[in-house]
């Protein structure tokens, strides 16, 4: 090697760190994916998060038992602590199963809320449900100590209560939607029986829910609030009205009349409240309406989060959200490949990476 060689070689490789570290500290907030040398600016509380860098999601926090246990809801739920905060997941298919999303759901509000108590209440569960053998579902359950798993039957959970009526005749499950219909009448039902917060099963969870009112509902398009996300304080008055109108009014022929329509029509009717944002009126003074962007960010925009290129633009798009809902009936036949760079499944990574990684291949 030539003596000028020798010379230019230890300036070249010190130019070449230099220039590293200059980009690094530059670049806070910029991560590599998975080893590949794709840059991208995220926020730091949604940098991926890679398998190996979360621990074993196969292996329970101790030597407790596998099975997933499952109590009465009206019994658990009235001796609960009223102290705590309580969020509910509701489930009326009657298949007994659960999705990888759906746990998802679970997970991401138990992970920000450990201070409240978690349901998934399940609507007349088949016996030997395969539930309670759902893997996903053990590995969260035996993490978040706040998760319950709860079940009724119809006529005991309607029994006694303003829609004891309805169901008796039938209505419900003669529908269109009895699913939908079941659920539905079930979320306000429990909303206004024991107070605090409703999800649906296909929302992730972002941030914890401690600042939320008492009393409160999402909008999730300028002009029609949601029933998949909304809070109220026991025995609330507004809350008793929109149960005693589904009662009243059930319409089992048109999807969204006795969801968000039933909303939006009490709103107007008994409150006089149709404007978005933290908007109060004389006649609900308690009652908080949120814009879109608290828990419906993306308006129909469903097809973004399985798009690759659109990761920085959905992760902007939520970045002043506490959760999002994620369509289910429109998506749920889209596949997210574990481990790859689709928006649902890096939001999935973060917020419940027990659900996520116990699928393996496809979530």
């Amino acid at each position: 090697m030539s003596r000028n060689s020798r010379i230019l070689l230890p300036l070249l490789v010190g130019l070449i760190v230099h220039l590293a570290i200059l980009i690094y500290i530059v670049t806070p907030n910029r991560k590599y994916l998975f080893h590949e040398k794709i840059v991208i600016d995220i926020p730091k509380e949604f940098a991926i998060i890679e398998k190996s860098t979360i621990g074993d999601f196969t292996k329970p926090k101790d030597d407790g038992a596998n099975q997933v246990e499952v109590t009465d809801a009206l019994d658990t739920l009235e001796a609960r602590n009223t102290s705590r905060k309580a969020i509910f997941f509701i489930e009326t298919s009657k298949r007994g199963t659960i999705n990888p999303r759906q746990v998802c759901s679970i997970e991401s509000a138990a992970k920000y809320n450990p201070f409240a108590d978690v349901y998934l209440l399940l609507l007349d569960p088949p016996v030997n449900s395969e539930l309670l053998q759902d893997e996903g579902l053990q590995l969260v359950v035996r993490h978040y100590e706040n998760v319950r798993v709860v079940q009724t039957s119809s006529e005991r959970y309607f029994n006694g209560t303003s829609l004891e009526s309805l169901w008796n005749s039938g209505k419900i499950g003669e529908s269109l939607y009895p699913v939908e219909n079941w659920s539905n009448a079930m979320r306000i039902l429990t909303i206004l029986r024991f107070g605090g917060i409703y999800f649906d099963l296909d929302m992730i969870i972002f941030r914890p829910l401690d600042d939320l009112p008492a009393n409160w509902i999402s909008f999730e398009t300028p002009h029609l609030t949601s029933n998949s996300a909304f809070g109220f304080q026991k025995g609330e008055k507004f809350a008793q009205k929109i149960l005693e109108e589904f009662n009243s009014n059930f319409n089992g022929e048109k999807w969204g009349i006795n969801g968000p329509q039933l909303i939006n029509r009490m709103l107007q009717r008994e409150c006089n409240m149709t404007l978005l944002g933290n908007t109060k009126s004389d006649e609900c003074p308690n009652i908080v309406l949120f814009p879109p962007t608290v828990f419906h960010p993306l308006n129909y925009g469903w097809r973004l989060l399985f798009e690759e290129d659109k990761l920085n633009e959905v992760i902007i798009g939520i970045s002043s959200s506490l959760g999002i809902h994620l369509w289910n009936h429109l998506s749920s036949k889209d596949i997210i490949r574990v481990g790859s760079k689709q928006p649902y499944g890096v939001l999935a990574q973060n917020h419940c990476p027990r659900a996520y990684w116990s699928c393996y291949k496809t979530f």
